[in-house]
């Protein structure tokens, strides 16, 4: 009977075997002029198990900056869903990624942007996610979890003076947890070890 739960165990850690915790990708977005580049990737670093496409902006212009993904165009009196900043994350094939936070710092001239929203494709972009500035923020992401398939996540700014009113982007880090989906076949060997043991303990 020990045996049997011995093998159940070992079935199980091999399961979670290849869990870990921490980076899911960040980039701290060093270089001449990182926003004229759409995605931005140099410097990003990823952890096991997961890509990523880099920072990336739709609808907004690439500003000459160094050390920033700097763009333009936000000069809209409210959040317009075809401008954004845009970060793409796919988990390895039979792994799930768990989100615990995005973390970002950054800051708007003047003429820039004043306020921000966090989205992600998990909902269709409907709903924010924390609470956003341009200035950075850290934002709780422990809702996302058991994440099979790529997500796309979206940092909308508005209320720029005008098209020359910029943000700048000047590093951000995901972070959470990567850890292999079990396999059916596994689910079903500790399920039958486990009922082994049990069928023997009633007949004992």
């Amino acid at each position: 009977m020990k045996k049997i739960f011995v093998l159940a165990a070992m079935v199980a850690m091999m399961v979670a075997n290849d869990c870990s915790a921490g980076l899911i990708v960040r980039n701290s977005i060093d270089g001449a002029n990182p926003g004229v580049f759409s995605p931005f990737t140099a410097g990003q670093e990823t952890g096991a198990n997961v890509s990523a496409e880099g920072i990336g902006r739709v609808g907004v212009s690439g500003d000459n900056a160094a050390n920033a993904y700097r763009t333009g165009s936000w000069n809209v009196a409210a959040l317009d869903t075809g401008r954004y900043v845009t970060f793409t994350i796919t988990p390895t094939a039979g792994y799930a990624i768990d989100f615990s936070s995005f973390t970002y710092s950054g800051s708007a001239t003047g003429s820039g942007p004043t306020s921000a929203a966090f989205r992600s494709s998990a909902d269709g972009f409907t709903s924010n996610l924390g609470a956003a500035s341009v200035a950075g923020a850290t934002i709780d992401l422990s809702t996302l979890t058991k994440v099979t398939s790529t997500i796309e996540f979206r940092l909308y700014a508005w209320g720029a003076k005008n098209q020359s009113g910029t943000m700048g982007i000047d590093s951000f880090s995901f972070q959470g947890g990567v850890s292999a989906v079990p396999e059916p076949s596994a689910l079903l060997l500790v399920g039958s070890v486990l009922g082994c043991g049990f069928m023997r303990r009633l007949r004992g």
